[in-house]
Protein backbone atom coordinates (compact mmCIF):
# COMPACT_ATOMS: atom_id res chain seq x y z
CA UNK A 1 0.00 0.00 0.00
CA UNK A 2 1.31 3.44 -0.87
CA UNK A 3 0.21 7.02 -1.22
CA UNK A 4 -0.10 7.83 -4.91
CA UNK A 5 2.88 9.91 -5.98
CA UNK A 6 4.64 10.11 -2.62
CA UNK A 7 6.09 6.59 -2.63
CA UNK A 8 7.15 7.08 -6.25
CA UNK A 9 9.26 10.00 -5.09
CA UNK A 10 11.59 7.53 -3.34
CA UNK A 11 12.72 6.33 -6.76
CA UNK A 12 13.43 9.90 -7.90
CA UNK A 13 15.91 10.90 -5.22
CA UNK A 14 19.62 10.14 -5.69
CA UNK A 15 21.75 9.32 -2.66
CA UNK A 16 25.44 10.09 -2.23
CA UNK A 17 28.49 7.92 -1.68
CA UNK A 18 28.27 7.50 2.09
CA UNK A 19 29.80 4.39 3.64
CA UNK A 20 28.16 2.82 6.70
CA UNK A 21 30.08 0.31 8.80
CA UNK A 22 28.98 -1.93 11.68
CA UNK A 23 25.57 -0.35 12.25
CA UNK A 24 21.97 -1.57 12.41
CA UNK A 25 20.06 -1.58 9.12
CA UNK A 26 17.55 0.84 10.63
CA UNK A 27 20.32 3.33 11.43
CA UNK A 28 21.31 3.37 7.75
CA UNK A 29 17.69 3.80 6.65
CA UNK A 30 17.16 6.68 9.11
CA UNK A 31 20.25 8.47 7.88
CA UNK A 32 19.39 8.08 4.19
CA UNK A 33 15.73 9.07 4.58
CA UNK A 34 16.52 12.12 6.69
CA UNK A 35 19.12 13.36 4.24
CA UNK A 36 17.65 12.46 0.86
CA UNK A 37 13.85 12.33 1.25
CA UNK A 38 11.65 14.57 -0.89
CA UNK A 39 10.16 17.59 0.95
CA UNK A 40 6.74 15.99 0.55
CA UNK A 41 7.79 12.97 2.65
CA UNK A 42 7.74 13.24 6.44
CA UNK A 43 10.44 11.59 8.57
CA UNK A 44 9.21 9.77 11.68
CA UNK A 45 11.85 7.71 13.51
CA UNK A 46 9.20 5.64 15.32
CA UNK A 47 8.21 4.12 11.99
CA UNK A 48 11.80 2.91 11.39
CA UNK A 49 12.41 0.53 14.33
CA UNK A 50 15.79 -1.06 15.04
CA UNK A 51 16.05 -4.45 13.34
CA UNK A 52 18.87 -6.17 15.23
CA UNK A 53 20.61 -6.81 11.91
CA UNK A 54 24.09 -5.20 11.84
CA UNK A 55 25.79 -4.73 8.47
CA UNK A 56 29.58 -4.82 8.37
CA UNK A 57 29.65 -2.43 5.42
CA UNK A 58 27.07 -0.79 3.16
CA UNK A 59 27.38 1.69 0.32
CA UNK A 60 25.42 2.28 -2.91
CA UNK A 61 26.88 5.45 -4.39
CA UNK A 62 24.62 7.55 -6.61
CA UNK A 63 21.73 5.06 -6.74
CA UNK A 64 18.13 6.02 -6.09
CA UNK A 65 16.87 6.13 -2.54
CA UNK A 66 14.26 3.50 -3.47
CA UNK A 67 16.97 1.09 -4.70
CA UNK A 68 18.97 1.50 -1.52
CA UNK A 69 15.91 0.91 0.67
CA UNK A 70 14.94 -2.19 -1.32
CA UNK A 71 18.46 -3.63 -0.95
CA UNK A 72 18.51 -2.91 2.77
CA UNK A 73 15.13 -4.59 3.15
CA UNK A 74 16.43 -7.73 1.47
CA UNK A 75 19.22 -8.01 4.02
CA UNK A 76 16.39 -8.73 6.48
CA UNK A 77 14.31 -10.95 4.17
CA UNK A 78 16.24 -12.24 1.17
CA UNK A 79 13.12 -13.33 -0.72
CA UNK A 80 10.70 -10.41 -0.53
CA UNK A 81 12.46 -7.76 1.47
CA UNK A 82 10.43 -5.84 4.04
CA UNK A 83 7.56 -3.39 3.51
CA UNK A 84 8.49 0.26 3.17
CA UNK A 85 6.95 3.32 1.59
CA UNK A 86 4.90 6.40 2.39
CA UNK A 87 1.63 6.27 4.32
CA UNK A 88 -1.37 8.34 3.20
CA UNK A 89 -0.50 10.99 5.78
CA UNK A 90 2.96 11.43 4.17
CA UNK A 91 5.06 9.63 6.78
CA UNK A 92 7.80 7.24 5.66
CA UNK A 93 7.80 3.71 7.18
CA UNK A 94 10.29 0.83 7.00
CA UNK A 95 9.93 -2.72 8.40
CA UNK A 96 7.04 -1.74 10.63
CA UNK A 97 4.16 -4.14 11.37
CA UNK A 98 1.77 -4.64 8.47
CA UNK A 99 -1.09 -2.13 8.43
CA UNK A 100 -4.46 -3.62 9.40
CA UNK A 101 -6.89 -5.37 7.09
CA UNK A 102 -10.47 -4.27 6.60
CA UNK A 103 -13.72 -6.03 5.67
CA UNK A 104 -16.40 -4.03 3.88
CA UNK A 105 -19.78 -4.89 2.45
CA UNK A 106 -20.00 -4.27 -1.27
CA UNK A 107 -23.03 -2.03 -0.66
CA UNK A 108 -20.91 0.33 1.47
CA UNK A 109 -18.53 1.30 -1.32
CA UNK A 110 -19.01 3.54 -4.34
CA UNK A 111 -17.91 3.34 -7.98
CA UNK A 112 -16.86 -0.32 -7.75
CA UNK A 113 -14.84 -1.49 -10.78
CA UNK A 114 -14.54 -5.29 -10.75
CA UNK A 115 -11.65 -7.52 -11.81
CA UNK A 116 -11.30 -8.15 -15.52
CA UNK A 117 -9.77 -11.11 -17.31
CA UNK A 118 -7.20 -10.37 -20.01
CA UNK A 119 -6.85 -12.63 -23.05
CA UNK A 120 -8.34 -15.92 -24.20
CA UNK A 121 -5.30 -17.95 -23.20
CA UNK A 122 -6.08 -18.26 -19.49
CA UNK A 123 -6.24 -21.82 -18.08
CA UNK A 124 -7.39 -22.51 -14.54
CA UNK A 125 -7.80 -26.30 -14.87
CA UNK A 126 -5.26 -28.45 -16.69
CA UNK A 127 -5.73 -32.10 -17.61
CA UNK A 128 -2.39 -33.63 -18.49
CA UNK A 129 -2.19 -36.74 -20.66
CA UNK A 130 0.65 -38.52 -18.95
CA UNK A 131 0.81 -41.95 -20.58
CA UNK A 132 -0.99 -42.95 -23.76
CA UNK A 133 0.65 -46.16 -24.98
CA UNK A 134 3.16 -48.79 -24.02
CA UNK A 135 6.66 -49.40 -25.33
CA UNK A 136 7.27 -51.87 -28.11
CA UNK A 137 5.56 -52.45 -31.45
CA UNK A 138 2.04 -53.87 -31.61
CA UNK A 139 2.12 -55.44 -28.14
CA UNK A 140 -0.44 -58.08 -27.20
CA UNK A 141 -2.10 -58.92 -23.92
CA UNK A 142 -0.96 -62.38 -22.95
CA UNK A 143 -4.23 -63.06 -21.14
CA UNK A 144 -7.31 -60.97 -20.42
CA UNK A 145 -10.14 -62.39 -18.36
CA UNK A 146 -12.94 -59.83 -18.25
CA UNK A 147 -15.22 -59.64 -15.26
CA UNK A 148 -18.01 -62.20 -15.66
CA UNK A 149 -15.89 -64.48 -17.83
CA UNK A 150 -17.42 -67.45 -15.98
CA UNK A 151 -20.28 -67.30 -18.46
CA UNK A 152 -17.86 -68.22 -21.22
CA UNK A 153 -16.05 -71.44 -22.00
CA UNK A 154 -12.63 -72.46 -20.71
CA UNK A 155 -10.87 -74.83 -23.10
CA UNK A 156 -8.56 -77.63 -21.88
CA UNK A 157 -5.61 -75.41 -22.67
CA UNK A 158 -6.86 -72.73 -20.31
CA UNK A 159 -7.93 -70.34 -23.07
CA UNK A 160 -11.11 -68.41 -22.30
CA UNK A 161 -13.63 -67.84 -25.08
CA UNK A 162 -16.47 -65.38 -24.80
CA UNK A 163 -18.81 -64.34 -27.55
CA UNK A 164 -16.69 -66.13 -30.13
CA UNK A 165 -13.48 -64.26 -29.23
CA UNK A 166 -10.43 -65.71 -27.55
CA UNK A 167 -9.35 -63.81 -24.47
CA UNK A 168 -5.72 -64.91 -24.64
CA UNK A 169 -3.55 -62.98 -27.07
CA UNK A 170 -6.05 -60.22 -27.78
CA UNK A 171 -4.66 -57.05 -29.38
CA UNK A 172 -3.60 -54.74 -26.60
CA UNK A 173 -4.92 -51.20 -26.39
CA UNK A 174 -3.28 -49.47 -23.40
CA UNK A 175 -5.34 -46.96 -21.48
CA UNK A 176 -4.62 -43.25 -21.39
CA UNK A 177 -3.59 -42.06 -17.93
CA UNK A 178 -4.43 -38.48 -17.08
CA UNK A 179 -3.99 -36.19 -14.10
CA UNK A 180 -5.88 -32.98 -13.37
CA UNK A 181 -4.82 -29.95 -11.35
CA UNK A 182 -6.62 -26.67 -10.78
CA UNK A 183 -5.61 -23.12 -9.97
CA UNK A 184 -7.12 -21.08 -7.14
CA UNK A 185 -10.34 -19.51 -8.32
CA UNK A 186 -11.17 -22.23 -10.84
CA UNK A 187 -14.76 -22.30 -9.63
CA UNK A 188 -15.15 -18.67 -10.69
CA UNK A 189 -13.51 -18.93 -14.11
CA UNK A 190 -13.87 -22.58 -15.22
CA UNK A 191 -11.23 -22.21 -17.96
CA UNK A 192 -10.01 -25.68 -18.95
CA UNK A 193 -7.13 -26.99 -21.00
CA UNK A 194 -5.49 -30.33 -21.86
CA UNK A 195 -1.97 -31.17 -22.99
CA UNK A 196 0.34 -34.10 -23.60
CA UNK A 197 3.40 -34.46 -21.41
CA UNK A 198 6.34 -33.09 -23.43
CA UNK A 199 8.66 -35.71 -24.88
CA UNK A 200 11.57 -36.39 -22.56
CA UNK A 201 9.82 -35.35 -19.37
CA UNK A 202 10.52 -37.54 -16.38
CA UNK A 203 7.10 -38.80 -15.23
CA UNK A 204 7.93 -42.33 -14.06
CA UNK A 205 9.23 -43.69 -10.80
CA UNK A 206 10.53 -47.09 -9.73
CA UNK A 207 9.05 -48.35 -6.52
CA UNK A 208 9.09 -51.45 -4.38
CA UNK A 209 6.41 -52.23 -1.77
CA UNK A 210 8.59 -53.86 0.86
CA UNK A 211 5.59 -54.59 3.07
CA UNK A 212 3.87 -56.86 0.52
CA UNK A 213 6.38 -59.50 -0.59
CA UNK A 214 5.94 -63.27 -0.91
CA UNK A 215 8.85 -65.69 -1.27
CA UNK A 216 9.39 -69.41 -1.65
CA UNK A 217 12.69 -71.00 -2.66
CA UNK A 218 14.87 -67.88 -2.71
CA UNK A 219 17.57 -66.94 -0.23
CA UNK A 220 18.87 -63.47 0.60
CA UNK A 221 15.75 -61.80 -0.86
CA UNK A 222 16.72 -58.46 0.73
CA UNK A 223 19.51 -58.27 -1.86
CA UNK A 224 16.91 -58.04 -4.63
CA UNK A 225 15.31 -55.07 -2.90
CA UNK A 226 18.31 -52.98 -1.83
CA UNK A 227 18.43 -50.99 -5.08
CA UNK A 228 22.13 -51.64 -5.64
CA UNK A 229 21.81 -53.84 -8.72
CA UNK A 230 24.95 -55.72 -7.69
CA UNK A 231 23.75 -57.93 -4.86
CA UNK A 232 21.24 -60.70 -5.54
CA UNK A 233 18.79 -63.26 -4.22
CA UNK A 234 19.23 -66.78 -5.57
CA UNK A 235 17.35 -70.07 -5.81
CA UNK A 236 18.03 -72.43 -2.91
CA UNK A 237 18.23 -75.61 -5.00
CA UNK A 238 15.52 -77.25 -2.87
CA UNK A 239 12.21 -75.80 -4.00
CA UNK A 240 10.88 -77.22 -7.26
CA UNK A 241 8.96 -74.01 -7.97
CA UNK A 242 10.82 -71.07 -6.47
CA UNK A 243 9.10 -67.70 -6.80
CA UNK A 244 9.37 -64.14 -5.53
CA UNK A 245 6.30 -61.93 -5.72
CA UNK A 246 5.72 -58.21 -5.13
CA UNK A 247 2.26 -56.67 -4.92
CA UNK A 248 0.66 -53.22 -4.71
CA UNK A 249 -2.92 -53.77 -3.48
CA UNK A 250 -5.93 -51.82 -4.69
CA UNK A 251 -6.70 -48.89 -2.41
CA UNK A 252 -3.06 -48.27 -1.50
CA UNK A 253 -1.81 -44.71 -1.46
CA UNK A 254 0.57 -45.47 -4.30
CA UNK A 255 1.36 -44.23 -7.78
CA UNK A 256 -0.49 -46.20 -10.50
CA UNK A 257 1.67 -49.12 -11.67
CA UNK A 258 2.24 -49.12 -15.44
CA UNK A 259 5.14 -51.54 -15.85
CA UNK A 260 7.94 -53.50 -14.24
CA UNK A 261 11.72 -53.95 -14.23
CA UNK A 262 13.72 -57.07 -13.44
CA UNK A 263 17.46 -57.75 -13.49
CA UNK A 264 18.30 -61.46 -13.39
CA UNK A 265 20.76 -64.10 -14.55
CA UNK A 266 20.17 -67.75 -15.43
CA UNK A 267 22.89 -70.35 -15.97
CA UNK A 268 21.53 -73.50 -17.66
CA UNK A 269 24.93 -75.04 -18.41
CA UNK A 270 24.48 -78.83 -18.49
CA UNK A 271 20.72 -78.62 -18.02
CA UNK A 272 17.81 -78.95 -20.42
CA UNK A 273 16.22 -75.53 -20.70
CA UNK A 274 12.89 -77.00 -21.84
CA UNK A 275 12.58 -78.87 -18.54
CA UNK A 276 12.81 -75.75 -16.41
CA UNK A 277 10.41 -73.07 -17.69
CA UNK A 278 10.66 -69.72 -16.01
CA UNK A 279 8.86 -66.42 -16.42
CA UNK A 280 8.26 -62.92 -15.12
CA UNK A 281 4.57 -62.05 -14.95
CA UNK A 282 3.07 -58.58 -14.61
CA UNK A 283 -0.57 -58.85 -13.65
CA UNK A 284 -3.36 -56.37 -12.98
CA UNK A 285 -6.52 -57.54 -11.21
CA UNK A 286 -9.60 -56.09 -9.59
CA UNK A 287 -13.22 -57.09 -8.86
CA UNK A 288 -15.86 -56.51 -11.48
CA UNK A 289 -16.26 -52.71 -11.18
CA UNK A 290 -19.95 -52.94 -12.06
CA UNK A 291 -20.60 -55.33 -9.19
CA UNK A 292 -22.47 -57.66 -11.56
CA UNK A 293 -20.32 -60.69 -10.73
CA UNK A 294 -17.98 -61.91 -8.02
CA UNK A 295 -15.23 -62.65 -10.53
CA UNK A 296 -12.02 -60.71 -10.89
CA UNK A 297 -11.00 -59.00 -14.09
CA UNK A 298 -7.39 -59.78 -14.94
CA UNK A 299 -4.81 -58.65 -17.47
CA UNK A 300 -1.41 -60.34 -17.41
CA UNK A 301 1.82 -60.11 -19.38
CA UNK A 302 4.40 -62.93 -19.38
CA UNK A 303 8.11 -62.68 -20.17
CA UNK A 304 10.05 -65.93 -20.67
CA UNK A 305 13.28 -66.34 -18.71
CA UNK A 306 16.01 -67.20 -21.19
CA UNK A 307 19.43 -68.66 -20.48
CA UNK A 308 21.84 -65.75 -19.96
CA UNK A 309 24.93 -67.91 -19.38
CA UNK A 310 25.12 -66.48 -15.89
CA UNK A 311 25.45 -62.86 -17.08
CA UNK A 312 22.91 -60.31 -15.76
CA UNK A 313 20.10 -59.38 -18.14
CA UNK A 314 17.55 -56.61 -17.68
CA UNK A 315 13.89 -56.80 -18.65
CA UNK A 316 12.09 -53.47 -18.54
CA UNK A 317 8.65 -52.90 -19.96
CA UNK A 318 5.76 -50.47 -19.74
CA UNK A 319 2.44 -52.26 -19.89
CA UNK A 320 -0.32 -49.95 -18.63
CA UNK A 321 -3.69 -51.39 -17.74
CA UNK A 322 -5.75 -52.19 -20.88
CA UNK A 323 -8.12 -49.48 -21.98
CA UNK A 324 -11.29 -51.51 -21.53
CA UNK A 325 -10.45 -52.02 -17.84
CA UNK A 326 -9.24 -48.57 -16.82
CA UNK A 327 -12.20 -46.90 -18.53
CA UNK A 328 -14.58 -48.78 -16.21
CA UNK A 329 -12.40 -48.29 -13.12
CA UNK A 330 -11.68 -44.57 -13.44
CA UNK A 331 -13.72 -42.23 -15.57
CA UNK A 332 -11.97 -39.15 -14.11
CA UNK A 333 -8.31 -38.08 -14.12
CA UNK A 334 -6.02 -38.84 -11.22
CA UNK A 335 -5.06 -36.35 -8.55
CA UNK A 336 -1.93 -36.45 -6.41
CA UNK A 337 -3.79 -38.32 -3.65
CA UNK A 338 -5.82 -40.78 -5.76
CA UNK A 339 -5.37 -44.32 -4.37
CA UNK A 340 -4.48 -47.25 -6.61
CA UNK A 341 -7.71 -48.57 -8.20
CA UNK A 342 -6.29 -52.01 -9.08
CA UNK A 343 -3.93 -54.59 -7.64
CA UNK A 344 -0.60 -54.86 -9.46
CA UNK A 345 1.54 -57.98 -9.04
CA UNK A 346 4.99 -58.88 -10.36
CA UNK A 347 5.85 -62.58 -10.06
CA UNK A 348 9.34 -63.99 -10.74
CA UNK A 349 9.10 -67.78 -10.90
CA UNK A 350 10.82 -70.95 -12.05
CA UNK A 351 9.38 -74.44 -12.32
CA UNK A 352 10.94 -77.89 -12.37
CA UNK A 353 8.94 -80.27 -14.52
CA UNK A 354 8.01 -83.71 -13.26
CA UNK A 355 10.84 -86.24 -13.35
CA UNK A 356 13.59 -83.63 -13.30
CA UNK A 357 15.98 -82.76 -10.50
CA UNK A 358 15.80 -79.23 -9.16
CA UNK A 359 18.08 -76.60 -10.58
CA UNK A 360 21.25 -76.38 -8.45
CA UNK A 361 21.41 -73.53 -5.98
CA UNK A 362 22.65 -70.20 -7.32
CA UNK A 363 21.87 -70.90 -10.99
CA UNK A 364 18.99 -68.40 -10.95
CA UNK A 365 19.85 -64.99 -9.50
CA UNK A 366 17.60 -61.97 -9.08
CA UNK A 367 19.40 -58.63 -8.68
CA UNK A 368 16.34 -56.38 -8.80
CA UNK A 369 12.59 -56.70 -9.14
CA UNK A 370 10.46 -53.59 -8.95
CA UNK A 371 7.47 -51.75 -10.31
CA UNK A 372 7.49 -48.83 -12.71
CA UNK A 373 4.76 -46.36 -11.78
CA UNK A 374 3.41 -43.07 -13.03
CA UNK A 375 4.67 -40.51 -10.51
CA UNK A 376 1.62 -38.48 -9.48
CA UNK A 377 3.68 -35.69 -7.93
CA UNK A 378 5.89 -35.26 -11.01
CA UNK A 379 2.91 -35.17 -13.35
CA UNK A 380 1.09 -32.74 -11.07
CA UNK A 381 4.12 -30.44 -11.11
CA UNK A 382 4.13 -30.43 -14.92
CA UNK A 383 0.38 -29.81 -14.98
CA UNK A 384 0.67 -26.92 -12.54
CA UNK A 385 3.36 -25.32 -14.69
CA UNK A 386 0.85 -25.37 -17.58
CA UNK A 387 -1.77 -23.39 -15.68
CA UNK A 388 -2.24 -19.80 -16.78
CA UNK A 389 -4.37 -17.91 -14.25
CA UNK A 390 -6.16 -14.86 -15.63
CA UNK A 391 -4.29 -11.58 -15.56
CA UNK A 392 -6.32 -9.20 -13.46
CA UNK A 393 -6.72 -5.45 -13.31
CA UNK A 394 -6.98 -3.93 -9.83
CA UNK A 395 -10.41 -3.65 -8.31
CA UNK A 396 -11.10 0.01 -7.61
CA UNK A 397 -13.70 1.60 -5.35
CA UNK A 398 -14.33 4.75 -3.32
CA UNK A 399 -15.17 5.12 0.36
CA UNK A 400 -15.49 7.92 2.89
CA UNK A 401 -13.61 8.24 6.21
CA UNK A 402 -11.45 5.09 6.21
CA UNK A 403 -8.38 4.50 8.44
CA UNK A 404 -5.24 6.00 6.99
CA UNK A 405 -3.33 2.72 6.57
CA UNK A 406 -4.48 -0.64 5.20
CA UNK A 407 -2.72 -3.73 3.85
CA UNK A 408 -5.69 -5.62 2.40
CA UNK A 409 -9.45 -5.34 1.96
CA UNK A 410 -12.18 -7.97 1.73
CA UNK A 411 -15.40 -6.99 -0.01
CA UNK A 412 -18.28 -9.21 1.06
CA UNK A 413 -21.74 -9.58 -0.38
CA UNK A 414 -20.74 -9.75 -4.05
CA UNK A 415 -22.72 -12.20 -6.19
CA UNK A 416 -19.52 -13.84 -7.43
CA UNK A 417 -18.15 -14.38 -3.94
CA UNK A 418 -15.89 -12.35 -1.69
CA UNK A 419 -13.30 -10.13 -3.37
CA UNK A 420 -9.99 -10.14 -1.51
CA UNK A 421 -6.93 -8.17 -2.56
CA UNK A 422 -3.82 -6.40 -1.37
CA UNK A 423 -4.07 -2.62 -1.16
CA UNK A 424 -1.99 -1.34 -4.05
CA UNK A 425 -2.81 2.37 -3.88
CA UNK A 426 -4.82 4.84 -1.81
CA UNK A 427 -5.58 8.27 -3.25
CA UNK A 428 -7.36 10.97 -1.25
CA UNK A 429 -9.38 13.97 -2.31
CA UNK A 430 -11.39 16.69 -0.54
CA UNK A 431 -14.87 17.47 -1.80
CA UNK A 432 -16.55 20.88 -1.86
CA UNK A 433 -18.61 19.77 1.11
CA UNK A 434 -15.43 19.26 3.13
CA UNK A 435 -15.55 15.45 3.05
CA UNK A 436 -12.44 13.33 2.58
CA UNK A 437 -13.00 10.60 0.01
CA UNK A 438 -10.49 7.84 -0.64
CA UNK A 439 -10.07 5.86 -3.85
CA UNK A 440 -8.64 2.41 -3.07
CA UNK A 441 -7.13 0.05 -5.64
CA UNK A 442 -6.76 -3.65 -4.87
CA UNK A 443 -4.32 -5.93 -6.65
CA UNK A 444 -4.58 -9.72 -6.60
CA UNK A 445 -1.25 -11.31 -5.53
CA UNK A 446 0.75 -12.66 -8.46
CA UNK A 447 -1.48 -11.08 -11.10
CA UNK A 448 1.25 -9.13 -12.84
CA UNK A 449 0.43 -8.62 -16.51
CA UNK A 450 4.14 -8.38 -17.39
CA UNK A 451 4.90 -11.67 -15.64
CA UNK A 452 2.05 -13.35 -17.46
CA UNK A 453 3.23 -12.19 -20.88
CA UNK A 454 6.81 -13.27 -20.22
CA UNK A 455 5.57 -16.70 -19.15
CA UNK A 456 3.39 -17.05 -22.26
CA UNK A 457 6.24 -16.09 -24.60
CA UNK A 458 8.50 -18.65 -22.93
CA UNK A 459 5.88 -21.38 -23.16
CA UNK A 460 5.21 -20.70 -26.83
CA UNK A 461 8.92 -20.79 -27.66
CA UNK A 462 9.30 -24.10 -25.86
CA UNK A 463 6.26 -25.53 -27.63
CA UNK A 464 7.68 -24.53 -31.01
CA UNK A 465 10.88 -26.41 -30.25
CA UNK A 466 8.98 -29.64 -29.59
CA UNK A 467 8.80 -31.73 -32.76
CA UNK A 468 7.05 -34.67 -31.18
CA UNK A 469 4.84 -34.63 -28.11
CA UNK A 470 4.27 -38.07 -26.66
CA UNK A 471 2.39 -39.05 -23.57
CA UNK A 472 4.78 -41.76 -22.46
CA UNK A 473 8.34 -42.51 -21.42
CA UNK A 474 9.52 -45.84 -22.70
CA UNK A 475 12.46 -48.17 -22.59
CA UNK A 476 12.41 -51.18 -24.91
CA UNK A 477 13.07 -54.58 -23.36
Amino acid sequence: MKLVGASDLLARRIIGNEIFENVDVAVIVRALVQKYRHPGVTYDETLIPLTGKVLTKFTMPFRTLGQALDTLGKTLNTQRGVPFGVLPDGRFFFATPEPPTLTLDVNDVQSLALLTVSGDDAITEMTLIALSRASGVNPNVVAVYPAGYGAGTITPGGIVTRGGFTARGLPYQPATYTLKTVAPGFESYGLQGAAIVPDGSDVLTRTLPLSDVLNDGFTDIANAMDGSGTTYAQNDGVSRSPYLQFRVPAGANADPVVGMRALYSLDMNGLSASSFPGEITLQYSFPDPTGATAYFATASFDFHLTDTGGAPREVTSLRPLPEEFLASLRSAPWAVDTPAPYTATVNFSFETLSGQSTVPAGRLKLYALEFIALDRVKVDTIAQSSLRPPAQEPTEFRVTALPSALSSVTLTGHSGGNLVGDVAEIAGEHTAAGLTRLTIKLQQPGASEVSRLVRLITQEAAAGAQTDLRGYIERNP
